[in-house]
């Protein structure tokens, strides 16, 4: 009689062993799918924000390319403008700095107008390259 008792509780036990081990397989493939479709929706999320995300990615580098374009124009402005007014110091068409104020100051006006010059150059060139798509 023990043992008949020992053996039906042992039979009710792995029944619900049973039960509570499909329940948790069912519970399991229920997560398994939402992870799928999880992963469904978020590969068409990239597929759609990639352009975008390449879209931005293209005008940062623009930016930077455009900037770093304008950068090396502009040192080599300047670089010219230095030697340049090396040069016309050097054959008298500038006079030299000197203490006179009349001298000193035709000077520093010409340099004036020539730096002027190379700023509206550099804008224009800079607007340009904004109105292009690209």
């Amino acid at each position: 009689m023990q043992d008949h008792k020992l053996q039906l509780l042992r039979d009710v036990l792995s029944y619900d062993v049973a039960n509570k081990l499909k329940e948790v397989e069912r519970k399991q493939d229920l997560i398994i799918e939402q992870i799928d479709k999880l992963n469904q929706t978020l590969e068409k999320i990239n597929l759609q924000m990639a352009p975008f995300f390449n879209n931005v990615r293209n005008i940062a580098n623009g930016y930077v390319q455009d900037n770093l374009v304008s950068l090396r124009e502009t040192a080599a402005i300047l670089g010219i403008t230095k030697y340049a007014l090396q040069y016309r110091i050097s054959a008298g068409i500038y006079p030299e700095p000197t203490a006179v104020k009349g001298k000193q100051k035709f000077y520093f006006e010409s340099q004036v107008k020539i730096l002027k010059s190379i700023n509206f150059k550099i804008l224009d060139n800079w607007k340009d390259r904004r109105s292009k798509p690209l």
